[in-house]
């Protein structure tokens, strides 16, 4: 829940002090941060280097590599500092939860609840907002933007926190409450969508002629594929859990259409919260893999019949 809190402070700007002259130190900085050096607390984290690797290593390490180009003195992109800064954040925050998670196994499932407590809050500030205005909605969005470093972040991250929810809703027992979530996340991402503009335009990709960015959307492509590979392999080895793993396939896909329509301006809070879904994937995979897995009644019902 850190995450999604300190998303929120950043959203609001809310001032945490600076690192070096005209470099502020943001709340997922340290969210990210803090998640690493727990890991490295962790029993046994530091001995061996298999606790760190994942099947996303080289995706990542690409990614990082990418970043630095992107701060190299003719590489045309004008905000490369905060490209990088926003990759190793989430990189820092993608390993150090995969070693506490991998620490405590029954954890994994507790990062649902980061995509529904992110999901509820920007649906209810959508909802909030709306009440005060579109004028007021749009400066908050505008102000989002900035803490976030993002174009149309509201709008992008709540549509993706909404796809995961909804498909969370649609498993087989799952509450009442991911329902209301999910139809809150609609309602939100209708909100910013509307009042703030969603920041997907064809034009976004003439830029793909720039060699550093068309580098940078191929590798996002390269991760994404990674784990909606995670995410399918998931649906059929956790078949009772068949619709979660479908929608956050989905969301991965609208994931890879609004970085290419989108520029790869999701934000902080887009990447941050991707970051904690692939803890989430990576988990789940190697969970499965060691035949932690139980078939639908339908299935149950034909291997007792046969």
């Amino acid at each position: 829940m850190a995450v999604v809190v300190a998303m929120a402070l950043d959203a609001m700007r809310v001032p945490l002090g600076g690192v070096a002259p005209g470099i502020d130190l943001q709340w997922l900085d340290l969210a990210a941060g803090a998640a690493l050096v727990a890991a490295m607390f962790v029993p046994g984290a530091l001995r061996s280097r298999a606790n760190w690797s994942t099947p996303l290593d080289g995706r990542v390490i690409a990614g990082v590599l990418v970043s630095i180009l992107q701060v190299l003195p003719g590489s045309g992109e004008l905000n490369g500092h905060v490209w990088l800064r926003q990759t190793i954040e989430c990189t820092a925050l993608f390993y150090g939860l995969t070693v506490l998670v991998r620490a405590q196994p029954g954890a994994a499932e507790s990062l649902w609840d980061v995509a529904a407590a992110a999901c509820v809050l920007l649906s209810v500030h959508a909802l909030l907002g709306a009440t005060n205005g579109v004028v007021s909605l749009r400066a908050a969005s505008a102000a989002a933007d900035g803490g976030w470093a993002a174009q149309s972040g509201l709008f992008k991250t709540t549509l993706f926190v909404t796809l995961l929810c909804a498909g969370r809703a649609l498993d087989r027992g799952a509450g009442n409450g991911w329902r209301v979530i999910a139809l809150l996340g609609a309602t939100g991402t209708i909100i910013h969508g509307v009042t703030s503009g969603t920041g997907l335009h064809a034009s976004m990709l003439a830029r793909l002629d720039a060699p550093v960015h068309f580098s940078n959307v191929v590798v996002m492509l390269l991760l994404l594929s990674g784990l909606l590979k995670e995410a399918w392999g998931l649906r059929r080895k956790r078949r009772e859990e068949v619709s979660r793993w479908r929608g956050a396939a989905v969301a991965i896909v609208a994931l890879g259409i609004m970085g290419v329509f989108g520029g790869a301006t999701g934000g902080s809070g887009l990447r941050a919260l991707a970051a904690v879904v692939a803890v989430l994937l990576v988990t789940r995979g190697e969970q499965a893999a060691k035949g932690e897995t139980v078939p639908l009644p339908e299935y149950a019902e034909q291997q007792r019949a046969a």
